[in-house]
């Protein structure tokens, strides 16, 4: 899924309209999308599609921010652009807002990606279009140009479990991840119960859930059970549907590499970078 330039970078979309063949500006971390569409019916014919298809399963226990932001792949630059609010969070993003309330909370995030397919553009057909349209690069606001995106949706449950003053707190939390790495071996049986024996049952109603995800739904789960069937629904509905077309990484490429004039650049955004 490598990108073929050193020189490009991989950024997160944090659920922001990419496109291939935009112009990105990677000082305030913006899409400049009213120059979008100069080039979309152009570069048609140099896209490269490589599909892909695999789902992975990760279990965490932090609910720290900087520790959030990890999960979702967000690099240092991006993590001080969200605390400044200088980028809009749509989707499974929605994620690094949520925090638990008190220490008597343990809270267990799961997180489910689902990826489809990788769209690329050569740099040697980037550079052939620099050269039809060099006007298009004179931007100042523009830093990079969009030349990959890996196409995919996340989806996550976060589980809490409030704990009493009285209890082993090891001992259930050590039960609960043993719960949950189980979360995808379970089957709905024909009565609309799952496989599980009593005391996963139990200790499956001790939990509250939260989802937040790249799939829109009618109503959340808030138990185990219900993220499992939900779970369940929206495998099936990728399997079906082939439904996993929402930008989740991109690949940009600098200007100043195109653009000798521009070479000034190259220090200030090696800096942020």
């Amino acid at each position: 899924m490598s990108i073929e330039n050193n020189s490009s970078l991989k950024i997160m979309t944090l659920g922001r309209p990419f496109k291939l063949g935009m112009l990105y500006n990677f000082r305030t971390d913006k899409l400049i999308s009213n120059l979008s569409s100069w080039n979309l019916d152009l570069l048609q014919e140099h896209i490269h599609y490589q599909p892909l298809s695999w789902k992975r399963f990760e279990l965490y226990l932090s609910d720290k921010f900087t520790e959030k932001a990890n999960l979702l792949g967000i690099d240092n630059n991006m993590k001080l652009s969200i605390l400044a609010d200088l980028v809009d969070l749509s989707g499974s993003v929605y994620l690094i807002n949520d925090q638990k309330k008190t220490n008597r909370i343990l809270r267990f995030i799961l997180k489910y990606s689902f990826t489809k397919n990788l769209h690329k553009i050569n740099l040697t057909d980037i550079d052939n279009i620099y050269k039809k349209h060099p006007e298009v690069f004179h931007q100042q606001d523009a830093t990079h140009i969009v030349t990959g995106i890996l196409y995919g949706r996340d989806i996550f449950f976060i589980f809490d479990r409030t704990l009493s003053n009285d209890v082993d707190r090891i001992n259930i939390e050590n039960d609960i991840k043993l719960l949950l790495h189980k979360f995808d071996k379970f089957k709905i049986l024909s009565s609309g119960e799952l496989n599980w024996n009593d005391h996963e049952k139990q200790l499956a109603r001790t939990l509250t859930c939260q989802y937040y995800g790249d799939f829109q739904y009618e109503s959340s789960p808030t138990t185990f059970e219900e993220a499992f069937k939900f779970y369940i629904y929206l495998l099936n509905f990728v399997l079906e549907k082939n439904d996993c077309e929402i930008p989740k990484e991109a690949w940009i490429y600098p200007i100043y590499l195109l653009n000798p004039s521009r070479l000034a650049e190259k220090k200030m955004l090696s800096n942020k970078s």
